[in-house]
């Protein structure tokens, strides 16, 4: 009897860490995308180590994740697009791009993980009405992660520390932000828009995907490093 309640307690505990190892459900999008982790709430975006932010371009949007330390990683995130006027999912008025290792949940007009692996940098494409919101989760931990986070357009930022120019030093839509990159020259083409850990540091990121300026091996640091 008593070996078998250890083994009963691994069994139970394990996937509750290990939850949708391959992306969010769609459920988390009733939820504010916030992920069901029990007893854990989404952290300020002001101490996240991660810049979120947009470009736009003729028919479509690109949403960046960017790792903005040396040691920060995501194991998981969602985007999804939004209506700004509604603040509902904007379904049927756009889609994303099918790219590897991340998985679409047409539902509610957002996209998410498709793996468990650390990664550094994601960039996804959203195809259809460009005067959308985008909004963003970030999972660094199964305790550490931000959610429903507005991306701000690349380039467009005027506050203090990357961020836009509402009060504190925010941007002027309802939601939270994340700090952004300003522009500048375009870098080189990397492998893909899922960057992993890097072999030597940040200086091995990839540019993302073409038509994204401003993704070159030049380091804007904006957020401080995790307390």
């Amino acid at each position: 009897m008593s070996l078998r309640v250890p083994l009963l307690l691994l069994t139970v505990c394990v996937p509750a860490l290990y939850a949708f190892p391959d992306g969010a459900p769609a459920e988390a999008c009733l939820r504010n995308m916030e992920p069901n982790h029990s007893g854990a709430k989404s952290r300020n975006p002001l101490d996240s180590p991660f810049a979120v932010f947009r470009h736009t371009s003729p028919g479509r949007v690109t949403v960046t994740i960017r790792s903005l330390t040396g040691n920060a990683y995501m194991k998981g995130f969602m985007v999804q697009a939004r209506d700004p006027l509604t603040g509902k999912a904007a379904r049927g008025q756009g889609a994303w791009l099918p790219i590897a290792n991340v998985k679409g949940l047409p539902e509610c007009a957002a996209v998410t993980h498709a793996d468990r692996g650390q990664k550094t940098e994601a960039a996804v494409t959203w195809e259809g009405r460009t005067d959308l919101a985008f909004y963003v989760t970030i999972v660094e931990s199964y305790s550490s992660f931000w959610a429903d986070v507005e991306a701000l357009e690349q380039g467009g930022l005027s506050g203090p520390s990357g961020f836009g120019s509402g009060p504190s030093g925010f941007g002027s839509g309802p939601g939270p932000h994340l700090g952004g990159l300003p522009s500048g020259p375009s870098g080189p083409s990397g492998p893909g828009p899922l960057a992993r850990v890097p072999p030597s540091g940040l200086s091995a990121l990839s540019a993302g995907p073409s038509g994204v300026s401003g993704f070159g091996n030049s380091f804007h640091p904006f957020a401080g490093k995790k307390k």
